[in-house]
């Protein structure tokens, strides 16, 4: 029995255009690498990238083969794309970063993989936010200590004026503010609604987070 892995061998082979750049080979934009990094499959994206395609590639919503190798947090796949020249830096329509596809998914090691490439810790996406504010949302203390470590702002402003702290205060997580403090958080950055991190505390009624935000 023929397996989808030597269908898709026997298709690529047979194809003379190097994207499958084809209306009805696509699907949204997306190319036979696209897919081959969605399912994790090794095999194939190898196969593509040795036919020719673009390991940069974009789909409709400007969205990489990295981007989809840090969504299902394959570090095999990421080290592949990036051994072939994938943009560490590579940004989908919001320009959201590939190390920000990877902190969103808690993947410490393609963060530190794409860090080692080059990728900028900084990177902003259309709403401003970072890699270190999407862990520090999502709160994934090993991601943020990673990114910091790496020289991560740890004030950066999104759209909103709201810092990591600000979020971690407003998320009523002691532990992370605790993390960004001693990284050099300020705490006295006021955010669009004209809220310090120790108002959030207070909405929170967190008597230690509070206590913690006004001894600094």
């Amino acid at each position: 029995m023929i397996n989808n892995t030597n269908v898709s061998k026997f298709l690529i082979n047979k194809t003379n255009v190097p994207d499958l750049t084809s209306p009805a080979i696509q699907f949204h934009g997306n190319t036979a690498l696209h897919f081959a990094v969605v399912n994790n499959n090794l095999e194939i994206a190898n196969l593509c990238i040795l036919h020719g395609m673009s390991v940069d590639k974009k789909n409709m919503n400007g969205i990489a083969p990295l981007h989809f190798a840090c969504a299902i947090k394959s570090i095999e796949m990421a080290k592949l794309l990036i051994t072939n020249g994938a943009a560490p830096n590579v940004t989908d329509n919001n320009s959201q970063s590939a190390i920000s596809y990877a902190a969103e998914f808690n993947c410490k090691d393609i963060v530190e993989l794409l860090i080692s490439h080059g990728a900028n810790v900084n990177a902003a996406d259309c709403y401003k936010f970072t890699p270190l504010y999407i862990a520090a949302y999502k709160n994934y203390y090993e991601i943020v200590e990673i990114l910091l470590s790496h020289n991560a702002n740890v004030n950066t402003l999104n759209k909103h004026w709201k810092t990591p702290i600000h979020i971690a205060a407003k998320n009523n997580d002691l532990k992370m503010v605790e993390l960004l403090i001693a990284h050099g958080a300020q705490i006295n950055i006021q955010d669009h609604d004209n809220k310090l991190p120790v108002d959030y505390a207070q909405e929170n009624r967190n008597l230690r987070l509070i206590e913690l935000l006004s001894l600094h």
